[in-house]
């Protein structure tokens, strides 16, 4: 597949079908695409694939026996041919190569980012603990840790979200929270998670606006050689050297963390494909840069994705399956060519392609009427609500800003939003308890108000009583959950007196926003008891399997 640089131009161009495919076999139909593609006028900038042996191999092959970043087109000689590895697959491998090592608490060895001298360790262990301290809770400060993916199998490894949510800045807040206020030795995991989340969101840009919607600059498009995003890679390369040519911890402090010879590093082909990926990246930069006059360039146009794509479509359009034969895939490719082809005309639209074609619009009626059992307004009579720890309160805080940003995005009215949102931002007024929510800001997030705190609170006590021992059944066999803990919470704020009917001057009713509010909260603590239920019947079927071979 060819993908363009500067365009969403993409397409395949030939479809092979091999088996037991060596190297050489690759190399010939890697040269017979290069000459064909020249033919038809096309610039080859770079061939991109995974790790495998047999695709660095070609490269080798193309380079003549020594693999080099780039090398003349064999096809052009006056343009250069880069080569680098996915860096989706990269992410992957380093998860892989963490979650492979046999040393105790899974430790990995570095040079520290801002001292090359100092060495630094980042144990899974870690990510692990918090893990197991908040696996049970609703509200969570790691909310990206799960089951699978602290525990994946061999098939879920392959699905690089999974990847992602380990290298997650909740992740790196959550460890340096941990650090700051129970004393816990978690810096050096962090540091680890940060240095490749950086790297992962420089090299991850798609879009030309992804940075400023994100208020993250490692997220912008790269429109320099001396933006700070090319200065972090360089710095990253530099990195990656050091720790290659370290050895990683003296003897005796290898053998009291258990790590065998010169274990706590990546693997060889792990190190030497991030080392030499970054390089060509920042490479192909500078000659883009010199030989062209681009406003920006997104490097997240240098991975596979849009192959491994392709193939998903395949796979739906052969039944949903994932072992597809060579017939299924060259049928599929035929219907997506046609699909390309086709053009509608109408009179009031014009021409448009068959791809834009809505074929139905969704609709959702929101005012359904909707009865409660009897049995579970007891959840009112339960006079003991449950008790917010201050380890839970950041999350919280955090959360309520979620929920009234969401909320405040559709209001039109500044006093009806300053209900729900301060305007002030979380430079000022930072206590003991919100350190975790600073650590996550990047300029945007604002404080919630105390009435969207309490919208949270009332509907985190509820819902908390609603899967307690003598609810839960009750409220499991319910066929509308979200509704059932909605009602109730909705209930309760107007016994309070919390639900005015006209915010402002303006005249909005107050009565929808406070739903809305409580709706989102719903779905986030929906959400989060599906995980928590769904983790529990993983490691109960493990203990199971466990039990049934004997271990």
């Amino acid at each position: 597949m060819i993908t363009s640089l500067f365009s969403k131009y993409k397409e395949i161009v030939a479809l092979v079908p091999m088996k037991n495919q060596t190297a050489d076999d690759l190399y010939c139909q890697t040269r017979k695409v290069l000459q064909m593609l020249n033919d038809c006028k096309y610039n080859v900038l770079c061939l991109i694939s995974d790790n495998n042996r047999i695709n660095r191999n070609i490269f080798t092959q193309m380079c003549q026996g020594n693999l080099v970043n780039c090398i003349s087109n064999p096809v052009q000689p006056e343009n250069k041919l880069f080569f680098l590895f996915d860096t989706v697959h990269l992410i992957k491998s380093v998860r892989n190569n963490w979650f492979n090592e046999k040393t105790l608490g899974q430790v990995l060895c570095f040079p520290s980012p801002d001292n090359s001298s100092k060495i630094s360790l980042a144990k899974l262990q870690d990510l692990k603990d918090i893990y197991e301290t908040e696996k049970s809770n609703l509200i969570k400060n790691a909310p990206k840790l799960s089951q699978k993916v602290l525990y994946p199998t061999a098939f879920q490894k392959q699905n690089v979200l999974l990847a992602l949510n380990i290298f997650h800045e909740s992740n790196s807040a959550a460890l340096a929270h941990e650090a700051g206020e129970k004393g816990k030795d978690t810096m050096g995991t962090k540091e680890f998670i940060d240095q490749f989340l950086k790297w992962w969101n420089i090299v991850n840009v798609k879009n030309s606006e992804k940075g400023k919607r994100l208020k993250n600059p490692f997220c912008d498009p790269i429109r320099s050689k001396d933006q700070m995003s090319m200065v972090f890679l360089n710095k990253f390369y530099d990195w990656l050297v050091s720790w290659n040519n370290k050895s990683s911890l003296s003897l005796e402090k290898r053998k009291e963390l258990g790590l065998p010879g010169k274990g706590g590093k990546l693997t060889k082909e792990t190190q030497f494909a991030l080392q030499f990926t970054t390089k060509s990246l920042i490479d192909i930069v500078n000659h883009i840069f010199k030989e062209h006059t681009p406003e920006y360039i997104l490097l997240g146009k240098f991975q596979t994705d849009s192959l491994e794509a392709r193939f998903g479509q395949y796979r739906q359009m052969s039944g949903g399956n994932y072992n597809v034969s060579c017939l299924q895939i060259f049928e599929s490719e035929e219907k997506l060519k046609i699909v390309d082809w086709i053009n509608f005309h109408s009179e009031k639209k014009g021409e448009f392609h068959i791809k834009s074609l809505e074929i139905f619009e969704a609709t959702s009626d929101t005012s359904v009427e909707f009865d409660i059992d009897e049995e579970l307004y007891e959840v009112f009579d339960t006079t003991t609500d449950v008790e917010i720890s201050p380890e839970e309160m950041p999350a919280f805080v955090y959360i309520s800003g979620y929920v009234a940003k969401k909320v405040s995005q559709k209001l039109n009215c500044d006093l009806c939003a300053s209900k729900f949102i301060t305007t002030k931002g979380l430079e000022y007024e930072i206590d003991t308890a919100c350190k975790y929510v600073s650590l996550l800001d990047r300029g945007g997030l604002k404080w919630p108000t105390k009435y969207t705190l309490e919208i949270l609170v009332e509907s985190y006590q509820i819902f908390n009583k609603l899967i307690r021992k003598e609810f839960e059944e009750k409220f499991l066999k319910a066929n509308n959950h979200k509704q059932l803990l909605e009602h109730p919470v909705f209930e309760k704020m107007e016994l309070l007196n919390s639900v005015p009917e006209v915010s402002c001057e303006c005249k909005n009713n107050f009565v929808p926003i406070v739903k809305q509010c409580i709706s989102i909260s719903a779905n986030i603590f929906l959400n989060n008891y599906t995980k928590i239920k769904n983790d529990q019947l993983r490691a109960k079927n493990l203990k199971r399997k466990l039990s049934t071979l004997g271990y």
